[in-house]
Formats: structure tokens, sequence, C-alpha cells
């Protein structure tokens, strides 16, 4: 029978890999529980992000408060059309029925103090908003970035003997970069087929070597691996930086690092 990925109690753990596991303190559904201490990263990780989530919205609703407030302002000083418009109709009504040159003049005045306070006010106010802005606009990508890496982290905890940060960090930067993007419904799937972010994992996974090791103890080689010594693959690890190869260098630090 095959190891599970969680344990109502300590004691069902078989001895031998019960250092692999730990007790979860953070899963809404199954605290107390024992589980992989890869899958309590990831699910720590989304307690996280869904905390940090609820507060950038919040922020967010905050920001487009304040745009409102402030544009609606702007909207009733354009409303009220330029000094130039509101002389036009006071000459038009004029003609029909002429007032007097003090009254004309007082009129005028009135006018033009009007649109000094109005010229003043989107002087001293446009600035802002065009920060609000801009703010409101880096708020909804930072928006984005968390929702992308809740959902890229949920897909990869469902997946069974895969190495769940490794494999989560590179689907997050494979989001940043273009690999990955939302489709018409807001999903996650790849740019170039559309293929759902689940089998996308998955298969990634296999082909990189973002796998976790098996009940024997080996672990499983890495696709496309020469050499699975500490040196080998740190060779390797600098051959993918000199390349410029992130997402090789990524798995071949997490290779490294089982060695230590």
């Amino acid at each position: 029978m095959g190891l599970a990925a969680r344990y109502q109690t300590a004691d069902e753990i078989p001895e031998d890999v019960r250092q692999d596991y730990v007790e979860d303190t953070v899963s809404e559904q199954h605290k107390g529980t024992w589980v992989l201490k890869d899958l309590f990263a990831v699910e720590k990780s989304l307690a996280n992000e869904r905390r940090e989530h609820k507060e950038t919205k919040a922020k967010i609703t905050n920001l487009n408060d304040q745009v409102s407030k402030i544009q609606g302002e702007l909207d009733k000083f354009h409303e009220a059309g330029t000094l130039e418009e509101l002389l036009e109709l006071r000459k038009k009504a004029n003609e029909q029925n002429p007032p007097n040159v003090e009254e004309l003049l007082k009129t005028n005045k009135e006018l033009s103090d009007k649109l000094r306070v109005a010229t003043k006010w989107r002087t001293d106010n446009e600035p802002r908003l065009t920060q609000l802005e801009a703010e409101q606009k880096e708020y909804k990508l930072k928006d984005d970035r968390a929702s992308a890496k809740d959902a890229i982290g949920k897909a990869v905890k469902g997946l069974q003997g895969v190495n769940g940060d490794a494999l989560s960090d590179v689907l997050y930067y494979q989001y940043l970069a273009g690999t990955l993007k939302r489709n018409e419904i807001g999903d996650i799937v790849t740019a170039a087929d559309g293929t759902a972010l689940e089998d996308f994992a998955s298969r990634y996974a296999k082909e990189h070597g973002l796998i976790l090791q098996n009940v024997s103890g080996k672990s499983n080689p890495p696709a496309g691996g020469g050499g699975s010594s500490k040196a080998a693959l740190q060779k390797q690890y600098e051959e993918a930086e000199n390349r410029g190869d992130t997402l090789e260098m990524l798995r071949l630090k997490d290779e490294i690092s089982k060695l230590k």
C-alpha cells in the first residue's frame, strides 16, 4: 500500500517515513492531522496569501472611493463650463434684456472669481487624482498576482508526490513571464495552447524531476540528468546560470539540497 499524504494521527504514519510528516496547524479543514512537510508548506503559504489578498482588496476599495470622490468634484467644475461659455450665455441674455454697465461688471467679476476658484481646485487636485489612479493600478496588479499565486498553490496541492514549494515557485515565475496566462473567464492556462493549469503542473513536475523521494528512499532521476553526485549537479547548475536558464537553476538547486 502506498503512503498517504495525510494521516489522522502520528501513530498511523509508518516509522521509516515519520520524519517527513508534520502536524497541520493552519488548515481550516484538516487542522490537527499529520501531513507531508511539502504540503504543509503550501498550505501555510496559501493561508498567508489569502490574508494579503483580503488586505489588498480593502485598500483597492478605499482607493476607489477616493478616486470617485475627486472625480465627482472635477466633473462638477467641468459641467459649469468655461468663462467664455458663461459670458456668451450672459451676452445672449443681455441682448434681449440689456443690463446696466455696473450690473454687467459685477456679473463678470463674479464669473471670473468662480472660474479662478475652479481652476485652482483642478490644479491642486488633479495631481492627487493621477497619483491615486496609479496606486489603484498597482494594487490591482498586486491583487492579480496574489490571486494567481493562490490558484497555483491550490493546483499544486492537489498533485501527489511532487515537490510543492519548488513547483509552485516555478509556475508562479512562468505566470509573471507570460508562459501562463488567464483565459477569458479568469482561469490560469498555458499561453501557447490553453492547457489547464493542473495538467500543465503535473506534466512539468514529471519532465523536470520536481518529485519527492519514493518509498524506498531513492529519488526519481531528473529529466535529462547526466549525473547524480553533488559535484555533477553543481556543475550543471553553473552551466544553467551561464545560460540564464532560471527554471533549470531552480530545479537543480532543489536536487542539490536533497544531497545535503
